[in-house]
């Protein structure tokens, strides 16, 4: 089969263009600083004791492992907006579920009834697990966007005075 001179040549630069192309090299996102200054459990509800503030609990598996974990990590705590108040109006604490937990971490786990999954939930400054006008922990095991998350801390802050 004989193919014409214009043919072949579309034809190899056809080629070249998806091989251009499917050589580009993949853009990496370059992860953003934590906005948030995270602590641990002990050292997050003495501060908060100490400033009389309530506290952010995060049960963190890492953004590869957990859908919600990367969507929080990507799309909420990055958020200047969530991480300005998470910073000024509570202590944020991350509990590594990926680490064995402490003795204090496994119990508000169990008090969280969590069933060992993330979850995002508050205390008041005394340790005691915030809970809404119906007695319900206000707490998410759900993917929350930053304007949810930012309701949630509003619920929390309106509770915990």
């Amino acid at each position: 089969m004989k193919t014409s001179r214009p043919i072949a040549l579309c034809l190899v630069l056809l080629s070249l263009l998806f091989l251009a192309v499917g050589c580009q090299p993949t853009p990496i996102l370059e992860p953003r600083p934590d906005l948030i200054s995270w602590r641990t459990l002990e050292a997050g509800t003495e501060e908060a004791r100490q400033r009389h503030l309530p506290v952010l609990i995060d049960f963190y598996s890492g953004g590869e492992n957990c859908p919600r974990c990367l969507t929080l990590e990507q799309e909420v705590y990055s958020d200047e907006v969530v991480a300005a108040k998470a910073n000024r109006d509570f202590v944020p604490v991350r509990i590594f579920k990926s680490k064995p937990l402490s003795p204090a971490e496994t119990a508000l786990s169990e008090k969280l009834q969590s069933g060992g999954e993330c979850i995002l939930a508050f205390l008041d400054s005394d340790g005691t697990v915030i809970k809404d006008e119906q007695g319900k922990d206000i707490s998410s095991l759900e993917m929350l966007d930053a304007a949810k998350y930012l309701e949630f801390m509003d619920r929390a802050l309106k509770a915990a005075k």
